[in-house]
Order: C-alpha cells, then sequence, then structure tokens
C-alpha cells in the first residue's frame, strides 16, 4: 500500500492523499493524530485504481503531524 500526500494544502484548506495498492484492499481506512476527517474511509481499493481522499482540518491544519503520523490500515492488516 502506498500513500503520496500533497506537500501544500488546497485554497480551501485541505490535502489531497493518493492511496495505491498492488492487491485487493477491503476496509481501507486512514488515521492520524491531526485534528480532522478524512473525506472518505472505509473504502474497497483495487490494483491498479489509486484513490484519493482529502484530509479536512478542524482549525488551523498541522501537516507535519498528518505526515508524521498518517496511517493505513485495511481488513488483511488483522486477519
Amino acid at each position: 500500500m502506498e500513500l503520496a500526500v500533497a506537500p501544500r494544502p488546497s485554497a480551501d484548506g485541505r490535502v489531497s492523499i493518493a492511496v495505491s495498492t498492488d492487491r485487493v484492499a477491503v476496509f481501507v481506512t486512514l488515521t492520524t493524530r491531526a485534528d480532522g476527517r478524512f473525506s472518505d474511509n472505509a473504502f474497497l481499493l483495487l490494483p491498479g485504481a489509486a484513490a484519493t481522499v482529502e484530509f479536512v482540518p478542524f482549525g488551523p491544519l498541522d501537516l507535519g503531524a498528518l505526515t508524521s503520523s498518517l496511517r493505513v490500515e485495511h481488513l488483511a492488516t488483522y486477519i
């Protein structure tokens, strides 16, 4: 599983995160210590079909906390 975080937020303060994989991933979930929410969570990701998820901060964005604590999990992690 690969994550690519945009180097800076968009004009509305959101940060784009590209998620891709070379295998089927079920219930893909992103987590971070930064204050905010993800535009989509618990989704299916197919090989070769990258997904873009937006991080929407609650208040001022802490990009350092977002990037340093960003984790991706999926069902296979727990099987």
